[in-house]
Parts: structure tokens; C-alpha cells; sequence
């Protein structure tokens, strides 16, 4: 178990992240982003010993969110239904910009990113809607802007 560390968890409050970044601060400095839009998810998540700041990453705002964490554990993400652009811009390019800000990271993981590219790619060719190519075309964009 890690000790002594500064982590940053994404969405916190959620069934695979929660479980974690609870047992993570009791030996750690964990913080944890997420919308919260929910005021009851984000008190469980602060009376676990959780520092929390509400970020969307869809329109990101980093400017209180400090930069020296040790660990980051990517676990948001955002089902957005048909609005593919804003699930790229969430799940893709939220992301991106949170890296940048956390440059200096240690150690980043993340579960969301594949999956959800994966889940694009697959309604693509069930519905014809959302297309994995856009997504391809906005994932190199992304990379470029950064």
C-alpha cells in the first residue's frame, strides 16, 4: 500500500474510484476531482479523508488544482448520448489538459480513455452515429494543441 504520497483520483465519487481513493488516504494526501453535481456524493467523498475541488473536464479550470501529485488514477468519465463532440472534448481532450497541468506525475493510470474510445467506436457501427474517425481526427488534434 502507498504511503506518504500525493494523489490525484477522477471522479472520486464513483463505484471503482470511490472504494480506492478512500482506502489511499488514510495513508495519503489524496485529492479528487469530478463535476459533483451531486452535493451528498461530495460530502461521502470529503468525510473519507478526500480533498475535493469540482473540475469539469469538459471545461476544464485547473487554476486551484496544485501540480505536485506523486500519483494521478484517471477513473472519470462522462456518457454524453449523442453528443459526440462533448464526449470527446470530456473524455479526450479533458484529460489531455489534465496531464499537461500534471506534467511532473510520477505515475498516471487511467481505465476511462480506452474504454470510452472503444464504446464510440462500437456505436459507430451499430447506430452510424458518432464517428470513430472524428474521434481519431479530434484525438490527433488534441495531441497537437498540447
Amino acid at each position: 500500500m502507498l504511503e506518504g504520497h500525493k494523489l490525484l483520483i477522477t471522479g472520486p465519487a464513483g463505484q471503482i474510484a470511490f472504494p480506492m481513493a478512500r482506502a489511499l488516504a488514510r495513508r495519503n494526501e489524496v485529492w479528487g476531482i469530478a463535476r459533483f453535481s451531486d452535493p451528498a456524493s461530495r460530502k461521502e467523498v470529503e468525510e473519507a479523508g478526500i480533498r475535493t475541488l469540482a473540475v469539469d473536464l469538459g471545461r476544464p479550470d485547473f487554476s486551484e488544482l496544485p501540480r505536485d501529485f506523486t500519483h494521478l488514477l484517471h477513473l472519470a468519465a462522462a456518457i454524453q448520448g449523442d453528443d459526440c463532440d462533448g464526449a470527446i472534448r470530456t473524455n479526450a481532450e479533458g484529460t489531455g489538459l489534465l496531464l499537461l497541468h500534471c506534467r511532473g506525475v510520477g505515475h498516471a493510470a487511467t481505465a476511462a480513455g480506452r474504454a470510452e474510445a472503444a464504446a464510440l467506436a462500437a456505436e459507430e457501427r451499430v447506430t452510424g452515429s458518432c464517428s470513430s474517425d472524428a474521434l481519431v481526427d479530434r484525438f490527433h488534434f488534441s495531441r497537437e494543441i498540447g
